[in-house]
């Protein structure tokens, strides 16, 4: 009877967790974030996460890429992205190589940071099209 009992409170543990997005690997997908009401989405490590990633990202405007130039992903990038008119419109660390995020239309300079590396580009952000930029260190 212990046994089972110890059983039943196992799988009433891991029903649980699951139903709050926990898994072996953790979060079951990523979540959503805000930085002064500006949406964004990051992670992209491991396979089952990009995967995640791509069919969230109908909802984003443009998307970050973060990799090594031997090829691969570099997770825990420092973005900032300001407007045309010098202010912040979003300011966090990338969880992953990918970052989403949905901004109004406009042109922004986005500024990436990792292991004291800086880089810097313009970018021009619609609202039909998603922009891409990809940084390699």
């Amino acid at each position: 009877m212990r046994s089972h009992n110890m059983t039943v409170l196992g799988l009433a543990l891991l029903l649980g967790l699951r139903a709050a997005g926990v898994t072996a690997q953790g979060l079951d997908s990523p979540q959503v974030q805000t930085y002064q009401g500006i949406p964004y989405l990051s992670g992209g490590i491991g396979e089952e996460e990009r995967e995640t990633l791509r069919h969230m990202a109908h909802d984003y405007n443009v998307q970050l890429i973060f990799a090594a130039k031997e090829g691969h992903y570099v997770a825990e990038v420092h973005v900032t992205i300001v407007d045309e008119r010098g202010r912040t419109v979003l300011d966090a660390v990338s969880e992953g190589p990918w970052l989403y995020t949905q901004l109004p239309a406009g042109t922004y300079t986005i500024m990436v940071q990792v292991s004291g590396q800086t880089q810097r580009r313009v970018a021009q952000v619609g609202q039909q099209k998603q922009t891409q930029l990809q940084f390699y260190w």
